[in-house]
Formats: structure tokens, sequence, C-alpha cells
């Protein structure tokens, strides 16, 4: 069941841009400008995982992204219902993936007791080459819709990138035969636990303002 709401100091109405520089890799993740009520007024939030949807070449980033969304959400004190449990909820009701973002944010809200739903589609995970630099790059958009209101409260555009070079280019077409996939995955993955940290950061902790609002 979710927590009853406790009312805390008037908080401001809006989430302010924000961009979040990262070091070693060159990335971002910004928050647009929505309204922020009554989910700054909540002591202890429940937030249901969505599997994420994803138009890569690699599946398995699905699975890389939303672990560490879970576990960087668990840091910041939220109360989580996981991909897993998402996916085993939806099998029991013959509801495929494709049709969760379709339902409203409250049904689901309803079923899995959480106040929140957090949704993310992976748009770019692949490693390029060009002569001899190799280039990781992810990229995708989160957004956390209230499961009470089925109002917007938070929309994240990510991306994270990191090049590295080295080797003759005899050894680059090389690496690019044997290793494309190992290094795109991995690499990648990186990244993308990287970018899913940031993207949780990027929201305010359970209950208080954004670090940002003005006072």
């Amino acid at each position: 069941m979710s927590a009853a709401p406790r009312q805390l100091s008037a908080p401001s109405g809006r989430l302010l841009a924000a961009l979040l520089l990262l070091g070693g890799a060159a990335g971002c993740a910004s928050t647009s400008r929505i309204p922020a009520s009554y989910y700054l007024q909540r002591e202890a939030i429940r937030i249901a995982v969505i599997p994420s949807g994803n138009t890569t070449d690699f599946p398995e980033a699905s699975i890389v992204f939303d672990k560490a969304v879970e576990e960087a959400l668990r840091q910041k004190g939220f109360q989580i219902v996981s991909a897993d449990q998402v996916l085993t909820y939806a099998s029991a009701r013959g509801l495929s993936l494709r049709d969760l973002p379709k339902r409203k944010a409250s049904e689901i809200g309803s079923d899995l007791h959480a106040d929140m739903l957090f949704f993310t589609e992976i748009d770019t995970w692949k490693t390029s080459y060009v002569l001899v630099q190799a280039k990781a790059h992810v990229a995708g958009v989160c957004r956390m819709t209230d499961a009470s209101t089925d109002a917007l409260v938070c929309r994240l555009r990510w991306r994270q990138e990191q090049a590295s070079g080295g080797g003759s280019l005899g050894g680059l077409i090389n690496a690019a035969v044997t290793a494309v996939a190992d290094s795109a995955f991995d690499k990648c993955s990186r990244l993308g636990e990287h970018a899913a940290w940031m993207s949780a950061a990027a929201l305010p902790q359970p209950g208080f303002a954004p670090r940002d609002a003005p006072p």
C-alpha cells in the first residue's frame, strides 16, 4: 500500500532544467520544466520501474539500464517495484511490454500499489569505429508519471559518449571483426549504468524540494 502523504514545507511549483556534467565521459541528464506539486510533499514514494523499451540491436541493454536505475532509486530513498516484478505482473494479465505505456498510469499503479511509474526508452547503444578511434554512445529518454493523477512528474533525456583510440589501422580492423560485440556491449553497459545513476540523481529526494529550486 502507498504511504499516506505527509505535508511538508511548501515546495517549488516546478523542477528547473538541470544539466549534469559527467566526469570521464561526455554526457547529460536534463529535466524538463514540469509541475512538482504533490510529488514533493510525500515522504515515502514507491516507484514501479517499467521494463525499458529498446529499439537498439542489444536487447540486453534494457536489463543493464533497469537494474542500474533500480539500485540508484533505492539509494535515493525510494521504494521500488522492480522491472522483473512488473514483467511478472504484465505476463499474468496477458499484457505485452508494448501495452504498458498505453495503459493509464493510475490503473498500473493501483495494481502494483505504486505511487509513480518510471518509463525508459533506449534508442542508442552502440560503438562506432572511425580511423583509429572507437566511440561508444548510449542515449534514451526516461519519464516518471504520477500513478494517482496520470500527470507527468519528470521527463529526462540522457546520453553518454566516450571515445578511445590506440593501435594501428590494421589492429583496428581486426578489433572491429573480433571485438565489436564485446566492446559495444561492455563499454556501452558502463555508460548506460552511469546514465541510469545520473538520471536518478536528477530527481529530487523524496519529500524535499529540488536542489536548484528557489526559496
